[in-house]
């Protein structure tokens, strides 16, 4: 565990005391892509009238003794099938400094589907239309499927994996003027933004597209079924640890997944999404 801090007493009903505290736990010995944790210490009151970790030391314990003699207390999920055949957002979800208005957002413009109105670039601090939640386990899958009609390159909607405006993959859809739809990565990685793939992947003009990523640890991979039931990777493996609190500028945050939709021309071209799976595989 590291950046061990900011802990409060409690004291059991069997008289046991114990420390809970925020922590990071680092995905490759240094990078923490899950942001700020929670972890709990048992402590002890010795002679000296000085309170010490059970264990010894000044360095948390990774297991530690349960309390004696108290049931436990398990929180409920609240389940979510991960449709958008519903009048209101997950509670997971979040918005990047903005409120959740109809300006940008909707989930009965078009019943069945959340539609996001395009607005700003994924660098943008004002005006974007991205909704995402935080990533809680080290090996998870995303999975979206979406409707989305660009007539212009500077319009495009997709899957992200976001830490900032500053450190983010986007597998987006856009329009190119000789391929109609395509595919590719854009990777902002410490405020400089390139596209991952050397030329766009055509995909057809018509009908849904489905998109995957998947974290494995300090890896990140984009996957993509567009017209097919089969899952194609799209592009490399990448490197998940720039979304960390420890990669460029030092953060607590951690990794989020989400969905997101640009469009530079001011006409607000709508992308409609249909779900959005998250799993943990681990």
């Amino acid at each position: 565990l590291q950046k061990a801090g900011h802990a409060s007493l409690v004291e059991t009903q069997n008289g046991e005391w114990y420390l809970a505290h925020l922590c990071g736990r680092p995905v490759d010995g240094k990078h923490c892509t899950l942001g700020r944790e929670t972890s709990i210490q048992k402590c002890a009151w010795k002679n000296d009238g000085w309170l010490y970790l059970e264990q010894g030391g000044n360095h948390p314990a990774q297991f530690v003794p349960a309390p004696r003699g108290i049931e436990p207390q398990p929180f409920q999920e609240t389940a979510w099938n991960g449709l958008f055949d519903t009048d209101r957002l997950d509670i997971n979800f979040q918005s990047l400094r903005r409120p959740i208005t109809g300006e940008w957002l909707s989930l009965t413009d078009r019943p069945g589907y959340l539609r996001l109105y395009g607005q700003e670039p994924t660098v943008s601090l004002f005006k974007q239309s991205l909704i995402a939640r935080r990533v809680q386990a080290f090996d998870i899958e995303v999975e979206t499927a979406f409707e989305f009609n660009p007539v212009s390159f500077q319009q495009m909607a997709g899957l992200v994996a976001y830490y900032d405006t500053q450190n983010h993959f986007y597998l987006r859809v856009s329009h190119d003027e000789k391929l109609g739809r395509t595919l590719n990565i854009i990777a902002t990685d410490a405020g400089e933004s390139s596209e991952i793939l050397s030329s766009d992947v055509s995909i057809p003009d018509e009908g849904a597209i489905r998109m995957k990523l998947r974290f494995n640890g300090p890896s990140l991979r984009f996957f993509q079924a567009v017209g097919s039931d089969e899952w194609t990777p799209v592009g490399p493996e990448l490197n998940g640890t720039i979304l960390s609190d420890d990669y460029h500028n030092l953060g607590f945050t951690g990794a989020y997944v989400g969905l997101c939709a640009q469009d530079l021309t001011g006409m607000r071209c709508p992308a409609d999404f249909s779900c959005f799976h998250y799993r943990e595989t681990i």
